[in-house]
């Protein structure tokens, strides 16, 4: 049985998320190509071909998006979004203001002040986007979650928490700890927001003690604070529990294969991260943890491939793991190259757990580089 335009976009996201962007994009197309489509796909098609950076293809359906929807608040999003890809902040800023609270996004649309503030915070605009997620936060449980990560992510981790702790009774437990992790990540120096966390952590447990996100998360404080050792025994002790769903399973299995991929452990990491990507297919996440365990096992061909794949969802770490991988085969201009990307992306000595400091000053110490200094917001 054919499946039906919904299940077509589901599917479409799906290839997205384990990396396979042009069998992705080749099904968008396909979907938006045909009469009455609404234009919220063809939006989603315009936001995935700028982040794919396939900038003529995106301004295309653009122009065709603006004929059916010129105006609108998704339209001018995308508008701002493509200029600043095109490195025009200027037409971007003015264009993104028109989308500020009491402009064209009411307040009962939450979806798309969760999407207007991504976006004032990628146009490096932090009080735009501050006072987005905050009219956000005071519509949905979702939209807290999401001022918290974003005030984590601005340094204000502080207030993030308080946050947080203030909507400890109208939110889940498990987001909500998830979501404190998720600040503790982006701090500079997370000491003082673990020592604030890890008693949340306690009090999960008795609430609710056959959970597993509590441990987990606790492993992932562990490995912050460098006490590896007892992080790889908290996930050895997870693994033996029979109650662990199969996504539950690959998560753990993944982090401790990173715990383990050293030459010393690496057999044991590989049987691990196969068996994880086995569970859950080969998403970004888990290739980049198998990149670094093939690297342990000197298969750096292989290895470098999977860390290329798993850029193309990026993060400032992932874009680090392949800079090493590059080095390590000698590719010094390809990794300077990777490395710059990790560093527009926040890249922070400080912020990375003890294996990959090592990576890191190994990158530092072969290219002649220091790590790059906080930047300065655009205070728009």
């Amino acid at each position: 049985r054919s499946l039906n335009t919904a299940q077509r976009i589901t599917l479409a996201r799906l290839l997205e998320r384990v990396g396979r962007w042009t069998d992705c994009r080749d099904e968008l197309v396909s979907i938006v190509a045909g009469p009455n489509t609404p234009p919220t796909y063809v939006a989603e098609l315009v936001e995935k071909l700028i982040d794919h950076g396939e900038l003529s293809s995106a301004k295309t359906w653009l122009t065709r998006l603006q004929k059916t929807t010129a105006g609108t608040a998704i339209t001018t999003a995308l508008e701002a979004k493509l200029a600043f890809a095109q490195n025009d902040r200027k037409l971007a800023a003015e264009t993104a203001r028109k989308l500020m609270p009491g402009g064209l996004v009411p307040g009962n649309k939450p979806e798309q002040l969760a999407a207007l503030g991504r976006l004032m915070e990628d146009l490096a605009f932090p009080k735009a986007a501050d006072k987005v997620f905050a009219q956000y936060a005071d519509t949905s449980p979702d939209g807290v979650l999401a001022r918290a990560e974003f005030l984590g992510r601005q340094k204000r981790g502080g207030e993030a928490l308080d946050l947080l702790e203030n909507s400890w009774d109208a939110l889940a437990l498990e987001p909500l700890l998830s979501s404190a992790v998720e600040v503790i990540r982006s701090q500079d120096d997370p000491t003082a927001s673990i020592q604030r966390v890890e008693p949340w952590l306690v009090k999960a447990r008795r609430i609710d003690p056959g959970s597993v996100v509590p441990p987990m998360l606790d492993a992932e404080l562990l490995t912050l604070r460098g006490r590896g050792d007892e992080a790889e025994r908290m996930y050895r002790e997870l693994l033996a529990r029979q109650d662990l769903t199969p996504v539950q399973h690959a998560v753990v299995s993944n982090n401790l294969a990173c715990h383990l991929a050293k030459p010393s452990t690496a057999e044991e990491a590989g049987r691990l991260i196969d068996k994880a990507i086995a569970e859950v297919g080969p998403l970004p996440d888990l290739l980049d943890t198998r990149g670094l365990v093939r690297m342990a096992l000197g298969r750096k061909t292989e290895a470098l491939a999977d860390l290329q794949e798993a850029v193309l969802q990026p993060s400032d770490v992932k874009y680090m793991h392949l800079a090493w991988a590059q080095l390590e085969g000698g590719d010094k201009a390809a990794a300077q190259q990777s490395l710059e990307a990790a560093r527009k992306r926040g890249l922070r000595m400080s912020r990375l757990a003890p294996d990959d400091r090592e990576r890191l000053a190994q990158l530092e110490s072969a290219l002649g580089t220091t790590a790059a200094t906080e930047p300065t917001a655009n205070q728009g």
